[in-house]
């Protein structure tokens, strides 16, 4: 099961998580956020670890020049955007879906199962998730093989999420101190939980 942290707004988070063995590192370019962060910035981080694939970035707005700069320095690496799309890209995808709407969802035409996820929340507008789970017997109506589950997740639910055979999970508030700073101790627990 693949492991993505987000709202990365600290270099002594990243290298910890990195250490930890995480597999996604959510940078996130949505100006109404907490966890906003400089669009320089986090491209020096990810050229400086390099992340290559490992980064992802959110974006909730047509910011096509910022997006085009991405696809070519790291053309390997993930697209989650809120919203429609309104232009082409390479980019592997994290598509987010609502958790509420999931009876309703359709896959997208363009959906691609070796490049793209759903990523299933619940939704804060266009800001993002609102940092609470959900219920996970919803998924029942998506392939497990392609959904990413954020939502609330803490390091002690990655056991239950595992045995459902789920493609990944997405963790972000449980391992904060305040928005955008990590705490160390919970780095350190996922650190343990991905090892063991």
């Amino acid at each position: 099961m693949k492991i993505k942290i987000c709202g990365m707004t600290r270099e002594e988070d990243i290298a910890s998580a990195l250490a930890a063995g995480i597999d996604f590192l959510g940078f996130n370019f949505i100006k109404e956020s907490p966890r906003y962060v400089d669009f320089e910035w986090s491209i020096g981080m990810a050229k400086k670890y390099h992340l290559d694939k490992k980064f992802v970035s959110l974006f909730n707005s047509s910011e096509e020049k910022k997006i085009k700069k991405i696809e070519q320095i790291f053309p390997q690496s993930v697209l989650q955007y809120y919203g429609d799309l309104p232009f082409l890209t390479s980019l592997n995808r994290f598509y987010p879906v609502n958790a509420t709407l999931l009876k309703q969802l359709k896959p997208n035409h363009s959906f691609n199962k070796l490049k793209d996820k759903y990523l299933v929340d619940n939704m804060d507008d266009k800001l993002g998730g609102t940092g609470k789970k959900f219920d996970w017997n919803l998924l029942q109506s998506l392939p497990l093989d392609s959904c990413m589950v954020a939502g609330g997740i803490d390091v002690e639910d990655l056991k239950v999420l595992r045995k459902k055979g789920l493609w990944g999970v997405d963790l972000n508030s449980k391992l904060e101190i305040s928005p955008g700073i990590k705490c160390r101790d919970k780095l350190k627990q996922l650190a343990i939980e991905i090892n063991e």
